[in-house]
């Protein structure tokens, strides 16, 4: 990995995800998405790369998912910064 990949990019919230981060009622869990969120942030790729085919016809192609606390992020990757587009309930989405 080179030092480049370990840049801590900008975290970007879409509304849609920051109503949805409202809506944890789990401390435990808002922890864990929160911590999360900081290593999407140095360590983006870590999210899959191929999420369902629903999804990417939702948020557009070039998304990634990465599952936390019985939850799904839902992201996209630039080279500055990771837009966090939608927070989703159940592992089912994957």
């Amino acid at each position: 990995m080179s030092e480049g990949d370990r840049a801590e990019r900008t975290v970007v919230f879409t509304n849609l995800f920051a109503e949805q981060l409202d809506e944890v009622f789990s401390k435990t869990a808002y922890q864990k998405i929160k911590r999360r969120i900081l290593t999407l942030a140095r360590f983006p790729a870590i999210g899959s790369p191929t999420p369902r085919a629903s999804l990417i016809d939702r948020f557009g192609s070039g998304i990634r998912i990465s599952p936390v606390a019985g939850f799904v992020i839902i992201y996209r990757e630039t080279d500055e910064s990771i837009e966090l587009l939608a927070l989703v309930f159940g592992r089912t989405i994957i």
